[in-house]
Parts: structure tokens; sequence; C-alpha cells
């Protein structure tokens, strides 16, 4: 595992040899430099930097701040900026020579990218971001540096952490870090945006949860953010291992049973969420079995799980007529199944629930179909999806008149 900096190469000032010399502090030491990489290289003690920039940037100020001591190749960098000629040769001379002032067995990268003036350049940029990717390895610890260069950069490197994230790279963001070189102040602060990643983060991972039914990229985070907390990141482990099987008898008791995740009292951010999340499950935890089986039913139809969403519905309906017929469904054992099955059938006739009773059987076939991989005679699957919809609007009407 290496750590890689991340950090792109702006205009700075020509005339006066690059970026100016400002005292920065960072992880409580302060450190008088031109360069924020320098000063976040140092602190962080990184392997590998990967610095970005176009045939423009200081690349003769960067050459020289990493340690670089030949005047002549410095001075044709200075001469190249000025009309945009710096080419490959340069750029890999001085990714050599952040390699060796690093004094890394691990080779730096640099990256010649266009300005981003449309969205062409704005995507053979992406591609550049997208061959840097390639370079890091599964276990890599990434820092963005976003001090320099065109802001449309900053959202770029973070774009591409997320890309990577998405073709899985098992990589750690560690750090999102800015140089506040504009404030007033004498020493410079250099902050840790990280949070607002973190927070993003959370964000998707409830949103894959709402529209597709994934609980486990929140799983992961909770157990992530809660280390110290083996109850609660238990109770969600299990949550969504009995979601995602459709073990649906196991999960009532699993939502009825969390621990809500606690308000940290400070974190305005986090908190918004925690509520979010906890509003989630007592929506429904508040709940009786058969409402409890009719709104899963519907979440796993809202969520495009709709094998799982008939599975629920019929259970729900069966639960709900043998309630009203005060049958108890409640035996353990493979007979229970049949002696069910058998009341519902000899029963049907009632007028209480006929109706309900026959929106059962015809959900029961299409479900069996889906389980068992029964042919479906050029039935269109969206047909079923269609129907299925039709079937829980018109159960929970039924269900509110008996």
């Amino acid at each position: 595992m290496s750590k890689v900096l991340i950090s792109n190469l702006g205009t700075g000032n020509k005339d006066a040899g690059g970026y100016r010399t400002a005292k920065y502090e960072f992880n409580g030491i302060i450190q008088e430099d031109t360069s924020v990489a320098k000063v976040l290289s140092t602190g962080l003690r990184v392997d590998r930097i990967f610095l970005f920039g176009t045939t423009g940037s200081i690349w003769d100020w960067a050459y020289k701040a990493f340690g670089g001591v030949d005047e002549e190749f410095k001075q044709n960098l200075c001469l190249k900026q000025k009309d945009s000629l710096v080419n490959q040769f340069d750029i890999c001379k001085i990714a050599e020579q952040i390699r060796t002032y690093l004094e890394s067995d691990l080779s730096s990268c640099c990256f010649l990218i266009k300005y981003g003036i449309n969205d062409v350049e704005i995507r053979e940029n992406f591609g550049l971001f997208v061959e840097a990717a390639k370079e890091i390895q599964d276990g890599d610890e990434i820092y963005l540096d976003i001090t320099h260069s065109f802001r449309s950069l900053a959202l770029m490197s973070y774009v591409m952490i997320d890309y990577m994230k998405a073709i899985g790279k098992k990589i750690v963001l560690s750090g999102i870090y800015y140089g506040m070189v504009e404030v007033k102040e004498t020493i410079k602060p250099i902050v840790n945006l990280l949070s607002l990643f973190e927070f993003g983060q959370w964000s998707r991972a409830l949103n894959y949860f709402h529209e597709y039914g994934n609980p486990h990229p929140l799983s992961d985070l909770i157990n992530q953010h809660y280390k110290s907390n083996s109850k609660l990141r238990n109770e969600y482990r299990n949550f969504s291992q009995a979601y995602s099987l459709g073990y649906l008898m196991a999960l009532q008791p699993n939502i009825c049973n969390y621990s809500p995740l606690p308000d940290t009292g400070s974190d305005v951010l986090q908190d918004n969420l925690n509520h979010i999340i906890n509003q989630t499950f007592e929506d429904f935890s508040s709940i009786d079995e058969i409402q409890f089986l009719m709104n899963l039913s519907q979440f796993y139809a809202k969520t495009h799980n709709y094998g799982l969403s008939y599975l629920a519905l019929q259970c729900a309906i069966e639960d709900r007529i043998l309630t009203y017929l005060k049958v108890n469904s409640k035996y353990e054992g493979k007979f229970v199944t049949k002696t069910i099955k058998a009341i519902i059938i000899a029963l049907s006739e009632d007028p209480g629930c006929k109706e309900l009773f026959k929106i059962r059987s015809e959900v029961s076939k299409i479900r069996n179909k889906i389980a068992h991989c029964l042919p479906n005679k050029n039935v269109q699957l969206g047909t079923y999806i269609t129907k299925l919809e039709q079937y829980i609007e018109k159960s929970i009407q039924i269900m509110k008149q008996f």
C-alpha cells in the first residue's frame, strides 16, 4: 500500500517565479514554503505525487520546488511555458525529479491536460484522470490537494475518486486538502475537506437504499463509522442480510429492535442524515405484521425488487385473510403451509374475503413462476410489473374495508 498525493499546477505568477512564499500550518506544524503540495508531501510522508497541469502551467517552478538543479532545463521550461510548448519529455523529467525528492522507489507521474474550456476538452481531461487511475493500486491511500489551478480540476479529482470506487478499486480517500492562502492571517491553514466527501457517501448510501433497495452501502458505512458500537453494527448487518435474502419474518424483529443512530450534538450534516435513516426504520417498525408486509411489498416494488414484492404481498394477503377468519397461522413445521392453504381454499367463498382471495391466487401464480423458473408462455415481463402495482393498490383498498 502506498500514499498518493494528487495535486494540480496552475499558472501562478510567472514574473515572480511561481507561487508566493507563505507560512502554512498542517497537523500542528508551521512550515514556510511556496508549495502546498510540498508541505503535504512532507507532512503526510507520501510515496508518490500525481501532478496535473496545462502546457502553460508553471512547470519550471515545480521542477525547482522539488529539488531540480538543472538550470538550463529550467530556463527552457520557462520559455516553453510562455508559448504553451511544454511536452511529454519535459514532464517525465519533472516526475523523475519528484520521485528523487520523495526518496521513493515508486514513480510519480505528471500529466498534461487541456484548459477544459468546452465539453470536448473536459472529456479529454477526464480521460487523462482515468489513465492516472490505472496507476493506483488496491489498498493505496489517496490524498487530494485542490489548492491551485482551475476549480474544475478540483471537481474532476473528486469525480475520479468516485470513478475508481465504481470500477472496484479498493482505495481509501484519506484527505481533501485546501491551502487557504487568501486568509489575512500570517499563518495560512491547510484544511481537510474530507467530511464533505464522507457526507456525500452517506447521502449516496441512503439513496441506494431508497431508490434501489440496496442496504449494504449504508450498513458498510455504519460499520466503519461506529466501530466501538458492536451492538449497532450487528443490528444493521443483520437487517441488511435479512432484507437481501427476502427473509420476511426475520426482517420485522430486526427493524423493531434496531438502535437509532445517535445524535452527535455538533455535526449538523451527520445528525440530519441520521434523522432520515432513523425515520426510515420507524416507518416500518410502528405497524402490525400485516401492515408491515404491505409496506414492505410497496417498498420492494418501488426499489425494483419485484420478486420479493410479490412474496411480501402474498404473505400479507394470506395473513389478512386468516386474521379475518380468526384462524391461527402461527404454527410451526412443514404441515402448517398445506393446512393454511387448505383453510384458505375451503373458506374462499366467504363474502368478506372472496375478492382478496382472488388477488392472492393471481399473485401466487406469478410468484411461483418467478420463484421456480416456470415458463411464462411469452407473457411480457413488464406485464408482471404493471399487474403488481395494481394488485398492491387493490389489496390496500380491500383491506381497509374489513
